[in-house]
C-alpha cells in the first residue's frame, strides 16, 4: 500500500484526512479514503463501490438508511434500500464475544491489522509499504 495523511482542520491535530491505495496478496488493488475534516454534510454521506468481473456493486449511506446498487456486467441493475444497523450489530457481537460466542470478525489480530493499514497510511508519504511485513 502507499499513501499520504494530513492536517486540514487544527484542532483535529495531528491528522484528520488519510489517503491509501492498497494492493492485495492477490493482485486486487483499491482505494481507502477517510477525513474527519469534510463539511458535516459530506460527512452524512458516504458510499463505497467495489468493481468485479461480473458487475459493480454500490453502497450509499446517507443518514439512517443504507442503498444497495448492484449493475451487472449484462447492464441489467438491481437495487434495494435497508435500515442502517452498524451500532447495533456491532454491540450485538460485543455482547455475543462476552457470552464467549465468536463471529470471528473481533479477533485482536483484525483489529491489529486495521490499526497497521491506518499506521502505514500514517507513515507511507507516499511510499509503498508491505502491510503484510508489518503485521505478519
Amino acid at each position: 500500500m502507499s499513501g499520504f495523511a494530513s492536517l486540514n482542520i487544527d484542532w483535529l491535530a495531528p491528522l484528520d484526512t488519510l489517503n491509501s491505495v492498497i494492493r492485495t496478496a492477490s493482485g486486487t488493488h483499491g482505494t481507502f479514503s477517510l477525513s474527519f475534516a469534510a463539511s458535516a454534510q459530506s460527512a452524512a454521506r458516504f458510499g463505497f463501490v467495489v468493481l468485479g468481473t461480473e458487475g459493480l456493486v454500490e453502497i450509499t449511506c446517507e443518514g439512517s438508511g443504507l442503498t444497495l446498487k448492484l449493475t451487472k456486467a449484462d447492464g441489467s441493475v438491481v437495487s434495494t434500500d435497508h435500515a442502517q444497523r452498524g451500532v447495533e450489530l456491532e454491540l450485538a457481537a460485543f455482547v455475543n464475544a462476552i457470552k464467549g460466542v465468536d463471529d470471528g470478525l473481533g479477533t485482536p489480530l483484525s483489529a491489529l491489522k486495521d490499526v497497521g493499514l491506518l499506521q502505514a497510511t500514517f507513515e507511507s508519504q507516499g511510499k509503498p509499504i508491505d502491510l503484510q511485513e508489518l503485521v505478519p
